[in-house]
Order: structure tokens, then C-alpha cells, then sequence
């Protein structure tokens, strides 16, 4: 596993790398002012070329519906892109959500990012190395070194952090150093081949996807990224860490028993 610290980013190539960014929604309407205002305020998209924003509204009970609507078509005159909103009833979770939004998009690549913008759109010039050399998964880390982590989250929430890490390392033997950072950038080709055979829908997807690409040949690359904590994570840590546990179990499940129909590319 290699971790990149570079914040340079290659020449732009020819043409230029059709971006998709998915946004999951549930109960954001007091913190859906901040990605909008990332999206809005000016971005160095260095070789990206921004191809669509997607939110998926995942059975939102608060108006969080109602105000990406109302937000829908000045993002869209702003940011000079389609914002499409993917919208159902009840809440799946957010493994769901995101699954959604990545096999809808259409970009050359796509990024998921979490709605509060623990991560900044400025850490975006980090990806920019790796997709202009067409590497097919890459995962922001807030624990490798030189990670810039401005807001740390509470004691036990890391150290529950840790110990889901550890379990996921030693239930799927993959060497990746953060599961969970909502910064993760999919190649469009890889994203039809992960997320059409994934199937947890809450907190342990992150573990899966990654499992599911290193199972099926792709190199996934980390990049160091800076994160702060929002206090108003959805998150409860106790119930979803064991939660979390049991789908790491299911995970190897499906995968002794074919369930996931696994061919290396």
C-alpha cells in the first residue's frame, strides 16, 4: 500500500478528466449550507472539468429535500454543471446512498465526499496526480503521516475508530490505513465493477468497496488529506461499531460463498 503526500499535481492532459461528485444526504438540512458553499465558492479544478453533482437524499425525514431543490438551480448557474437529486423512501443507509449515486454517474472519474466537508474541496489537487495516471481507486487517509487533522473527534470515537481499522485489516487482510474518510475518488469503469456487486448498506461499505476492488485486481492508493471533525456526526459509535463488526463478518460471508461474483479484470 502506497500513501502519496505530494500536493502538486501533473501537467493538464489533452483532454480533460470529466469529474462526478456524489453527495449523500440524510437529515443535512442544518450542514447542507456547507457543501454548497464549498461548491459554490471558487475551486481550483486543475485537470478536472466538473461533469455533474449528485446528491441522494437517503429517506431525509428533515427538509433537506426541499432545500436541495431550492438550491438546485443556482448551483447549477454557478457551478456550470447538472445537479441531479436521487431521491427514495425509507432510509437505506448510507452504503446505500452512495451506491446509488456512483453506478448513476457518468464522469470519466467520480468522487463521493460527505456532506459536512470534514475534507475541503481545496484537498481535491491531491487526486490530481493519481487520475492523470488513470490509477483506479484512490482513498483520502487521516492516518498516515503528514495527515492534517485540524478538529480530532472525541477519545472513544477514535479509538473505536482504531479498533474497527484493526478488525477490518485482520477479517479482509487489506492494508489500508483508513476506511471510513469519506474522500474517496473511483475511476468510472471500477465504480460499475465494485459497486454493482456490493451490498452492505450502512457504515461497514466502506470496508466492502475497498475489499471488493482489491479482490478484484485494482490498486488502491492512498492520499494523505486534511479533515475536521463535525460534532454532529449521524454516527453513534457503540451500536454502529457493532453493527459495523457484524457486517465485516457478512462481508467474508459473501465472499466464501460466491455471492459477490468475483473475476479478476
Amino acid at each position: 500500500m502506497n500513501t502519496i503526500n505530494s500536493s502538486t499535481s501533473s501537467p493538464s492532459p489533452a483532454t480533460p478528466v470529466l469529474l462526478s461528485l456524489v453527495v449523500p444526504v440524510y437529515n443535512e438540512s442544518q450542514r447542507l449550507d456547507l457543501v454548497i458553499g464549498a461548491l459554490t465558492d471558487p475551486i481550483d479544478w486543475g485537470i478536472f472539468t466538473l461533469h455533474e453533482i449528485i446528491f441522494v437524499n437517503d429517506g431525509s425525514r428533515d427538509n433537506s429535500l426541499a432545500l436541495l431543490r431550492r438550491y438546485k438551480p443556482d448551483l447549477s448557474k454557478i457551478t456550470g454543471a447538472p445537479v441531479k437529486i436521487i431521491t427514495y423512501r425509507p432510509n437505506r443507509g448510507k452504503g446505500a446512498a452512495i451506491r446509488a449515486g456512483l453506478l448513476a454517474a457518468t464522469g470519466d472519474y467520480i468522487l463521493m465526499m460527505d456532506a459536512d466537508m470534514s475534507t475541503p474541496m481545496s484537498e481535491l489537487k491531491r487526486l490530481q496526480a493519481p487520475a492523470r495516471r488513470h490509477l483506479p481507486v484512490v482513498v483520502g487517509t487521516r492516518k498516515a503521516a503528514y495527515t492534517r487533522v485540524e478538529k480530532s473527534q472525541p477519545w472513544h470515537r477514535q479509538f473505536l475508530g482504531h479498533v474497527f481499522t484493526w478488525l477490518t485489516q485482520l477479517i479482509l487482510g487489506s492494508p489500508v490505513s483508513d476506511f471510513t474518510c469519506g474522500f474517496k475518488l473511483f475511476r468510472c469503469d471500477v465504480a460499475q465493477a465494485v459497486f454493482t456487486r456490493a451490498r452492505i448498506d450502512r457504515w461497514a461499505y466502506d470496508s466492502e468497496i475497498i475489499f471488493l476492488a482489491e479482490r478484484l485486481g485494482y490498486q488502491v492508493r492512498e492520499v494523505v488529506v486534511r479533515w475536521r471533525n463535525d460534532d454532529r456526526s449521524h454516527v453513534h459509535a457503540f451500536r454502529d461499531g457493532i453493527r459495523s463488526f457484524l457486517d465485516l463478518l457478512r462481508i467474508r460471508l459473501y465472499f466464501w460463498t460466491g455471492r459477490y461474483r468475483l473475476r479478476q479484470p
